[in-house]
């Protein structure tokens, strides 16, 4: 597992300016980095690790929207059961990274990147940094323009089925 310092020079050195924000204690939740932050539900974002057809996939979508997983299995043309959401286990296997933790960029993990267009709407969004009291804060573009990003709706307005 690579530590937020580190995780802050990585991103860099891929082109990703990304500033850290600490102690801001116990955050396990986009509602928490929310809270904590001061910043609305659309401006933090959530890294889900999904494993498609054994392989897995980094989506990241704004607090205030769901993943949507048809849109994501449709991008590999997977159906329903080829696609599932990471377990702990696995998070911490793939990543070495806590569900919920799981920073967008910076780690060394060998995972697609999915990055929701949603996200674009906000000149910064907050993700995890890969500790409880740790976040990132970047602008979305650029994390969008990483060779191993594509950008497209893999969400949902939360209310919707």
């Amino acid at each position: 597992m690579v530590g937020p310092d580190e995780i802050v020079a990585n991103a860099r050195d891929r082109g990703v300016p990304v500033d850290l924000l600490s102690d801001l204690g116990p955050i396990r939740t986009v509602v928490e980095a929310s809270e904590a932050a001061g910043r609305s539900l659309g401006e933090v974002g959530n890294t889900v690790l999904v494993t498609i057809q054994g392989r897995p996939v980094l989506v990241v979508v704004p607090g205030d929207r769901a993943l949507d997983g048809e849109a994501v299995g449709a991008t590999y043309g997977a159906d329903a059961l080829e696609i599932s959401l990471a377990t702990q286990a696995e998070a911490r296997e793939l990543t070495g990274y806590d569900l919920g933790l799981i920073p967008p960029v910076g780690h060394e993990a060998d995972c697609d990147l999915l990055v929701d267009r949603h996200l674009l709407d906000h000149e910064r969004v907050l993700f995890p940094a890969g500790t409880d009291d740790t976040l990132l804060e970047l602008d979305p573009r650029q994390l969008a323009a990483l060779d191993d990003a594509e950008v497209g709706e893999w969400s949902r307005a939360k209310d919707e089925g």
